[in-house]
Formats: structure tokens, C-alpha cells, sequence
């Protein structure tokens, strides 16, 4: 071939030989070599259909080499053998530009492994604190772009601080387990207190000053053992009051059968207590049936008052009540306030009656009460 004269165009059959024996000899030669060979391409290797033959995407290895391991000596390698050859490089350059995005930068790799290291935290809560920690200090003192710092170091610090509650989470409901027993012996000492005033006395002296408050219950246990003092002494207060009564409601002609049946609807506390305070406030009055015998009709003398009550069966869950002669057996005895009785008359009274009615006396009730401490 004379100087300055172009090599001749291949036939269809030796260009793919040529191409076959190029790539055997750039797979063999290595990514190192095979850039150097670039520019050792024939004419036909370098034109622009072949070039665009070539398999430039990501996982493919053009003109043998591995696509992510192009360079951009290698680009220009290539370049120069397509101009010597009369072609146009424009096509090179989109396809470096384009490997130029899809290739992570040095930051971007430093960043993705930090991310992986992430999804290798340890399950115990212990150790993951202190491998978050080293990370941060590793992505702190890597390379990385300020951008890729930022990103990863919040991802660290929102999956430690998610590690952080899920440990104290851990750590309340394991103090809670290992509290519980000495809780219920808490509950049972306060549940024992006997119903006395020195009793009462104890326990309001335990719940004030935040002395239920105990460094070994949890906060929720704190309440719980708070709410058993407040309903001990509650449930002292009935028990010291009825004692207070008992003579009382027997002067009155109460029976004890009938002395815990509730009067609903309106009050939803004992018989015995609402005959209790209509004597301590007028001094007498008197419980006595009234009607035909099961009628279960029963009057409460207060002062001039005579209120009138009927003896049945209360369905807490429904509210429903049922006198003496239903057949139905649901429910426990109880009383239901009628009205008030002019003559031989029971006129009935507005819902509240009841209510309004000992709320008059208030007063001597307080009086009562207080002399029984």
C-alpha cells in the first residue's frame, strides 16, 4: 500500500473475523492492554456503523473492554483512530459522557458501602450504639462530598435514635417484669389495711407526698399502685360510715338483708346510706313496706317527707329494672325511687328529686362524717 492511501474496506465476513480476533485479543490482553490497542484499530473496526455496533451500556465490554473500566485516555485513544480514519468522534463523546453518569463517583462508592454497613447493625441494642457511633466517626473522617457526608450521617443518626427508644422501650418493659412482684405485694399490703380511722390515716399519709412514687416501679406501676391507695381509701370511708349508721338504719327498721341493695337510676349508692342521712338530719324517720305483701313497695320517712321505693331486680349492663312480680331473675336486688307519697297518693318526682332532696343535708351529713374519725 502506497503512502497516504487508505486501507481498502473489509468484506462483511472479514470485518467480523477482524472484530472476532480484536475482541479474542483484547479479552486476553486485559483491560490495561486492550486500551493501548485502540489505537491500533483498522479503519473498517474504527467506521461509524461499527463503532455503533458496539455494546456501550453498563455490564458490556465494547471492543472487548468492560464498559465501567473505560477510561478517558481510552476515549481518546479511540477518538484519534476515528479521525485518522476520516470518521466522526462525536459519537465517542456522547458515549463518554453517558459512562461518565452511569459510573459512581469516588464519593458515591465511599457511600453506598457505608449504607451497606447499615443494614449490618448488630440486634443487640449494645452493640448497634457503638457501631453507629463508629460509623459516624468513619463517614466524618472519609472523603466523601459534604452532600454524601450529610446524607449518610443523618441516615446514622435516625437509625440511632430509632435504636436509642427501642432500647429504653426494652429496658421500661424488662424493669416493669422485674418489678411486677414487688408491685402486687405493694397492692396487697394496701388492700389489707384494716377499715379503721388510724387505717384510713396511713394510707392518706402514704399517697401524699408523692411517697407512692418508688425509684423501682415504672411510672405507669407508680400510677397503679396510687390507684389502689385512692381506692382502698374509699372503700374505708363506705365501711366506716355504714359502722357509723348501723345503729341508726336499726332505729330506722332497715333490714340488714336490704341494707346494701342500691337505689339506681338516681343515686347508685346503698339503702342504708340514703336512710342513714334522712335520720341524721331530721333526728327520727322510719323504713316500712307499704301495699300488699310482695308488692315490694317501701316507704323512707324523712322529717315530713315520706319517699316511696320499689324493691326489684337492676340490670347493670342494660339499666333495666324489673319488679318483684317479673318472672325475669336477671340482674341483682336493688331500689328504684317512685315519687313521693301525698296521702294515700305516690305523686311522681322529677328525675333529680332525689338528689337535690339529701343534698339538703348536706350539712349534718358532713358533721356526721367528721365526728367518725
Amino acid at each position: 500500500m502506497q503512502k497516504g492511501q487508505r486501507r481498502p474496506a473489509c468484506s462483511s465476513t472479514g470485518l467480523f473475523g477482524a472484530v472476532s480476533a480484536i475482541a479474542a485479543l483484547l479479552g486476553a490482553a486485559g483491560p490495561a492492554h486492550a486500551g493501548a490497542q485502540l489505537r491500533d484499530l483498522t479503519c473498517a473496526e474504527a467506521s461509524t456503523t461499527a463503532v455503533a455496533k458496539q455494546p456501550w451500556s453498563p455490564g458490556r465490554s465494547p471492543y472487548g473492554l468492560p464498559y465501567e473500566d473505560w477510561t478517558a485516555d481510552d476515549f481518546a485513544k479511540l477518538k484519534v483512530r476515528i479521525r485518522e480514519c476520516g470518521g466522526d468522534p462525536a459519537y465517542i463523546g456522547y458515549q463518554q459522557q453517558l459512562q461518565a453518569r452511569t459510573r459512581p463517583s469516588d464519593s458515591a462508592r465511599l457511600a453506598a458501602n457505608f449504607a451497606a454497613e447499615l443494614g449490618t447493625v448488630s440486634k443487640d441494642p449494645t452493640l448497634a450504639l457503638q457501631q453507629f457511633d463508629d460509623l459516624s466517626r468513619q463517614v466524618k473522617a472519609s472523603s466523601m462530598d459534604l452532600g454524601d457526608k450529610a446524607s449518610i450521617g443523618a441516615r446514622i443518626a435516625n437509625q440511632r435514635r430509632g435504636e436509642v427508644l427501642r432500647k429504653a422501650s426494652e429496658d421500661r418493659a424488662r424493669a416493669e417484669v422485674d418489678a411486677e412482684p414487688h408491685l402486687r405485694a405493694l397492692i396487697d399490703e394496701v388492700e389489707a389495711t384494716p377499715a379503721t380511722a388510724a387505717g384510713r390515716r396511713q394510707l392518706v399519709q402514704l399517697g401524699s407526698g408523692n411517697r407512692y412514687q418508688l425509684p423501682e416501679l415504672t411510672f405507669q406501676q407508680q400510677n397503679r399502685y396510687e390507684g389502689a391507695i385512692g381506692r382502698r381509701i374509699q372503700q374505708i370511708d363506705g365501711e366506716l360510715t355504714l359502722a357509723k349508721c348501723a345503729p341508726l338504719v336499726a332505729r330506722m327498721g332497715l333490714p340488714t338483708t336490704m341494707a346494701r341493695h342500691e337505689v339506681v337510676d338516681q343515686l347508685g349508692t346503698p339503702m342504708n346510706l340514703v336512710v342513714c342521712q334522712s335520720y341524721v338530719a331530721t333526728g327520727h324517720g322510719e323504713f316500712r313496706p307499704m301495699g300488699t305483701a310482695g308488692a315490694g313497695i317501701y316507704a323512707v320517712r324523712s322529717g315530713q317527707t315520706t319517699l316511696v321505693f320499689q324493691l326489684g331486680r337492676y340490670v347493670k349492663d342494660t339499666g333495666a329494672f324489673f319488679p318483684p312480680s317479673a318472672p325475669i331473675q336477671r340482674g341483682t336486688p336493688a331500689f328504684r325511687f317512685e315519687g313521693v307519697r301525698d296521702g294515700s297518693q305516690t305523686q311522681p318526682a322529677s328525675r333529680g328529686f332525689l338528689i337535690n332532696f339529701l343534698a339538703q343535708y348536706t350539712g349534718p351529713w358532713t358533721e356526721f362524717l367528721r365526728a367518725a374519725d
